[in-house]
């Protein structure tokens, strides 16, 4: 979740993106029991509140986004399990970190350059899903001028009777680009 400026008259939405790489659909349950326990313990103020429904259906190697509203009260840290319930059978927790923040009290810089918490893998398989990536999202930070940098990943074949083969398919050209920005600047 994005920082949020605590005392917003409306707060923004976010949205959380759930993935299905399996190949069947997959039924999501949203538990929001945690959450319920976040916003009572908080002064019965609805400090997060999800905005879709608690139920969702995902088709096979489709995405789904699940939107959120963080309203913080105070400048702190809000810490909540959040459970995935999936084809009613398996259960998957994903921590949200959500933190609220007094802009009068902080230098902006520090929110900027803060480093954004991207799950580099897929956070549960789906029953007959036949293929898993070792990193679904490769973030290779800032890398000096003529320096190399390689990720290896591994596509892991979760089926013992079927055989598997994959095709890199990118659907948008800007996804294989790589840009070099200077960090020098002349006066």
């Amino acid at each position: 979740m994005e920082p949020v400026d605590i005392g917003l008259t409306e707060y923004p939405i976010q949205v959380y993106e759930l993935f299905n790489g399996g190949d069947i659909g997959a039924e999501v349950e949203i538990d929001y029991s945690l959450i319920d326990e976040l916003n009572a313990d908080n002064y019965a103020r609805p400090i997060l509140k999800c905005l879709t429904d608690s139920v969702i259906r995902i088709p096979p190697g489709s995405c789904f986004e699940t939107k959120w509203k963080f309203s913080p009260i105070e400048a702190k840290t809000y810490e909540v399990d959040i459970l995935f319930k999936v084809n009613k059978v398996n259960f998957t927790a994903v921590t949200f970190k959500c933190i609220g923040y007094d802009k009068r009290k902080m230098n902006n810089a520090i929110m900027d350059n803060r480093i954004k918490e991207i799950p580099e893998k897929q956070l549960f398989t789906l029953p007959n899903q036949l293929a898993l990536l070792s990193m679904d999202r490769i973030v290779l930070g800032d890398i000096p001028l003529f320096t190399r940098e390689r990720k290896i990943i591994f596509v892991k074949n979760n089926s013992s009777e079927h055989k598997i083969s994959f095709t890199w398919h990118v659907t948008n050209p800007d996804h294989i680009r790589v840009r070099a920005h200077s960090i020098f600047r002349t006066n």
